[in-house]
């Protein structure tokens, strides 16, 4: 499949971004489960009943 070079850079940009889309996540759930993981159980203690 030959791509032209729009085709070529759109899709390097969507790589980028996807790239640096798993890179933020991942630093927001390493910090979400180091800081707020104490919560947790007393979150699904107090919404359990749903």
């Amino acid at each position: 499949m030959i791509l032209h070079p729009k085709q070529r850079f759109v899709s390097k940009f969507m790589m980028m971004i996807v790239y640096k889309l798993s890179i933020i996540y991942s630093i927001f759930i390493e910090i979400w489960f180091f800081h707020f993981g104490n919560f947790f159980p007393n979150f699904k203690s107090a919404y359990s009943w749903k």
